[in-house]
């Protein structure tokens, strides 16, 4: 069973990274990079499914745009 993130979990995971980053050394940023970019997308509502729509909605337009200059 996967637990979605939320603001509040994402926030304490990267505290409890950066102790380990302070205490332990650079070799675990990727993680802390990974969490803050986790962070900004959930800010960012920025789900897969809206993501996945955008790009969809921008393929048509390019595709429209081809379509028309065809003619």
């Amino acid at each position: 069973m996967t637990i979605a993130p939320t603001e509040e979990r994402l926030t304490d995971a990267i505290a409890l990274v950066a102790e380990v980053i302070v205490k332990h050394g650079p070799q675990y940023g990727p993680i802390l990079d990974r969490l803050e970019q986790e962070l900004a997308a959930l800010k960012r509502g920025n789900d897969p499914v809206s993501r996945a729509r955008m790009h969809l909605a921008r393929v048509e337009a390019i595709r429209a745009g081809q379509a028309t200059q065809a003619r």
